[in-house]
Parts: structure tokens; C-alpha cells; sequence
């Protein structure tokens, strides 16, 4: 028998029946079907993980930076007020130079100290946050990974009208599903 004469048979014979004779085809349609939604849900997770952990990269670099220009101003003004103590010691007549190290003592204590503090939290914040987001990430690429492998082996099971590819493809599904959900909660 040709090939042509057979696959007029099995296309008359599906014809006849109403489907093509596996009667798995619209679970197994519909099951790649959801595993392509959930994979679009996971992909647009992971893009937005992305985005969150370059977010969250520039926060610490900016925070990073006016820390370290921060600090430059608590040194600077710490020499300035060691250099007025010494002309204050040199020169006891010379008040307006202990004021002004008075004031910068008080400047650094008031103002560079605090802002200090404030940034080195805004900085553990943003890194805890990048490390998060870019944790999600990796998370949902693993769930994107084993979505496109369950969709793969979906499509195969409808092909071959094997029940196995069609139970491992639910599967890895699920699998891929549950790690997506880990990345969300």
C-alpha cells in the first residue's frame, strides 16, 4: 500500500468518526494551550524581574555614590576643624577659629553622621531588593524552561498519540507552574 492510498484511509477513516481517532487530542491541545498562557505569564514575570533588578542596581550605585561623596565631606570637614583646633591651640586669642570648628564639629554630627546612616540603609534596602528581583528571575526562567518543555512534549504527544508524552508534558507543567508561583510568592 502506498503512502498516499494509507493517508487517505486514516484522513477518511478520522472523517468518519469525527476526530482523528485519539480521543486525548482536545486535552492534549488544550494542555499546551494553558502551559502557553502560563508561559507568557511567566516570560512577562521575568522581563519585569529584570527590569527591578537594574532598577534596583542604579538605586545602589546612586546611593553608593552620595555615601562615598558624603563621607569625602564628613573627612574634609573633620581636617578643617583639626586645622582650626590647632590654630586655637597656637593662638588663644583667636575665638572666631573656635567657633568655626565648633560649628563643623557640630555640622558632621548634626548632618554628615545622619545622612551617613540614612544612606548605608537605603543601600542594604536596594540590595535586598536587586538580590530579590534578580532571584525572581532565575526563577521564573527555570518555570519558563520547563513550560516550553511541557508545551513541546504536548505538541509530540498529539503527533504520536503517546498517553506518556501527554502525561509527562501535565508534568513538567505543573513543575514549571509550581516554580513560577515560588518566584510570586
Amino acid at each position: 500500500m502506498t503512502a498516499r492510498r494509507r493517508m487517505d484511509e486514516l484522513e477518511h477513516g478520522a472523517e468518519e468518526h469525527g476526530h482523528d481517532g485519539w480521543r486525548l487530542t482536545p486535552i492534549a491541545a488544550t494542555l499546551v494551550a494553558i502551559l502557553a498562557a502560563i508561559l507568557a505569564v511567566a516570560t512577562f514575570l521575568s522581563n519585569d524581574a529584570v527590569k527591578a533588578t537594574i532598577t534596583g542596581e542604579t538605586r545602589v550605585a546612586e546611593a553608593t555614590a552620595s555615601l562615598e561623596a558624603n563621607e569625602v565631606k564628613a573627612d574634609t570637614a573633620g581636617q578643617d576643624s583639626l586645622i582650626l583646633r590647632g590654630i586655637v591651640a597656637a593662638n588663644p586669642a583667636a575665638r572666631a577659629a573656635e567657633q568655626n570648628y565648633l560649628r563643623i564639629e557640630r555640622r558632621i554630627q548634626d548632618v554628615l553622621r545622619p545622612r551617613d546612616q540614612r544612606l548605608s540603609g537605603v543601600i542594604r534596602r536596594a540590595r535586598h531588593q536587586r538580590d530579590d528581583a534578580d532571584h525572581d528571575h532565575l526563577l521564573y526562567e527555570l518555570a519558563q524552561v520547563a513550560l516550553e518543555i511541557g508545551i513541546v512534549l504536548g505538541t509530540l504527544a498529539i503527533i504520536t498519540r503517546r498517553r506518556w508524552l501527554l502525561a509527562g508534558s501535565a508534568f513538567i507543567g505543573v513543575i514549571g507552574g509550581v516554580i513560577m508561583l515560588v518566584g510570586v510568592a
